[in-house]
């Protein structure tokens, strides 16, 4: 009986590698000796797992065979649920939409009756896509928005990247290319995070058609470059432009901006606030090149995964790091205050706590790095939409110094003409222009007022 367990297991691992024909052995392997001891729920999974290899392949019609026997030896309310579903996604693929909406109703039915957040997740994300296909995009907007919280509170990568991948079609068809390439791309790297690798390689795929309708890597990469190239003369054009530093090789720098939020209110001026934190780092901190990672509009997971990568490569007792966030910024009923990834959910104070990083948690990443570390946060520090908190996080810290933009209550803002967040200008300002202080009354603060006298 463990052999038939463990037939299954590899037969899943397999399956998620995309290693599909070696899933089927051992799935069968697992199926005779689910037979020879007569566990008709065993069988049951079995089967099920049968039909989505099939599914997999493209042979539609063997795949609703195997999930049709699956469902007359299954007895579990959830287990058909899943069926239900998996039989959907076959419908789907064949252009039944009707069938497909009409089985992911019954599993959704199922689901919501008893209550599991990870299954009524899937059922949802798998009826938004359903009725994409056919061309309802309210409903499937909707239905979408609605599984990633789902699946987001069950902690499940591999759904949340089905989501994007979702979402990158939901847009394409829209005719939205450019937002269709950013879903396909967080698709592509929660896939990678997730392990599911042909997956990954099959968003991949459909991210470069995307690409080819915004127009050729190449072509796309040259206009960027000439972007950065004016931003960087208007920026330098702000303040003087001081003399750069020489770089330091143990000087390490993780930035993050995000501006385009799913869910939340975009930041338009924090778009510019890359360049600006760029030529920061290269020019005044002395970050090398291989030194410096910038991520913008990261999901948490990739924001997470990517910190702890980063910082884990620092071995240097000497080093310096430098973590730089712009974007939103929110405190809970708690006073605990979070960095915002461009995928956070603030509806609820528990979605708020799945999807955005508090401050320890950003510290105990963090602390994997040797040597000292500087934080820079340029977010706002209120919480709109619970209870005000007493705010009551006084962090212990010895080799790590955070720097906020804000008081503590206090929004934070682009500066006067829109461009930057003021904050972000001002730390550039002061190095660019050789201040090493604009606190010009000294009282621990640098207020607007003070910005205006540069």
């Amino acid at each position: 009986k463990d052999l038939m367990y463990i037939y299954n297991r590899i037969g899943i691992v397999y399956t998620k590698k995309g290693n599909l024909d070696e899933a089927l052995d051992y799935y069968n392997e697992a199926l005779d000796i689910a037979r020879e001891l007569k566990d008709r729920s065993m069988e049951s999974d079995l089967l099920n797992n049968i039909g989505s290899v099939f599914s997999s392949k493209g042979d539609y019609q063997k795949a609703l065979k195997y999930y049709k026997k699956s469902l007359e030896l299954e007895e579990n309310e959830l287990k058909k649920a899943a069926v239900y579903n998996n039989i959907a996604v076959v419908y789907k693929k064949m252009g039944n939409y009707k069938k497909a909406i009409e089985y992911l109703k019954k599993a959704l039915e199922i689901d919501r009756k008893y209550g599991d957040q990870r299954d009524i997740g899937t059922s949802m994300l798998n009826l938004g896509d359903a009725y994409r296909k056919a061309g309802n995009y309210e409903e499937a907007y909707r239905y979408l928005k609605e599984g990633l919280r789902k699946v987001r509170l069950a902690g499940d990568t591999y759904w949340e990247a089905v989501r994007y991948k979702y979402l990158g079609w939901y847009y394409e068809d829209r005719k939205e290319y450019e937002k269709a390439r950013e879903y396909f791309k967080r698709a592509y790297e929660l896939f990678n995070i997730a392990g599911a690798k042909k997956k990954a390689e099959e968003v991949l795929a459909e991210l470069k058609k995307v690409e080819k309708k915004v127009g050729a890597f190449a072509k796309r990469e040259k206009r960027e470059e000439k972007e950065f190239e004016r931003r960087g003369e208007r920026v330098t054009s702000v303040q003087g432009g001081g003399n750069c530093v020489n770089p330091d090789y143990r000087r390490y720098f993780f930035g993050v901006v995000v501006y385009d939020y799913y869910e939340i209110s975009d930041l338009d001026y924090v778009r510019n606030d890359k360049d600006l934190i760029y030529k920061l780092a290269t020019c005044y901190m002395g970050v090398p090149e291989k030194n410096l990672l910038i991520l913008e509009n990261p999901s948490f997971a990739l924001l997470k995964s990517k910190l702890k990568k980063f910082v884990k490569g620092i071995g240097k007792k000497d080093a310096i790091l430098y973590f730089y966030y712009s974007g939103h910024g929110i405190t809970d009923s708690k006073g605990r205050f979070y960095i915002l990834p461009a995928d956070a959910l603030i509806e609820s104070e528990d979605l708020l706590k799945e999807s955005g990083m508090d401050v320890e948690q950003l510290k105990r990443i963090l602390a994997g790095a040797k040597g000292k570390k500087v934080a820079f946060i340029d977010a706002c520090r209120i919480n709109p939409r619970w209870k005000p908190a007493v705010i009551l996080y006084k962090p212990n810290l010895r080799s790590l110094a955070i720097i906020f933009s804000t008081k503590e209550g206090q929004t934070s803002n682009s500066d006067k003409e829109g461009q930057y967040s003021a904050f972000t200008r001002a730390l550039y300002e002061m190095a660019s222009s050789g201040l090493l202080n604009l606190d010009f009354d000294s009282d621990g603060y640098i207020e607007i007022k003070e910005l205006k006298n540069l």
